[in-house]
């Protein structure tokens, strides 16, 4: 995945457990991988590296997830965005 360290981040939703949401690499990648079996469930490329911890919010009957991408640390792209994805 990446040759710097990473946070998991446990996320529950209405529908799913996700068993961890890592996007603290230097491919400004953020994953999304199973409950059950560990297995990669999708991937998505971010503006700016995920250092934070990712959240879950619904609008609609429709859940999102949002992450904070900033980078700069250990030499990655610097910036300041909020991203979201529809899950």
């Amino acid at each position: 995945m990446s040759d710097l360290n990473n946070n998991r981040h446990l996320l529950i939703t209405e529908f799913k457990i996700f068993k961890g949401f890592i996007a603290a690499t230097k491919d400004s990648k953020i994953r999304a991988f199973d409950q059950d079996n560990g297995d990669l469930l999708w991937e998505a490329q971010l503006p700016y590296p995920g250092y934070a911890t990712p959240s879950v919010y619904q609008i609609g009957g429709k859940e999102y997830v949002v992450i904070a991408c900033g980078g700069g640390k250990l030499g990655s792209p610097s910036g300041d965005r909020y991203v979201a994805f529809s899950l």
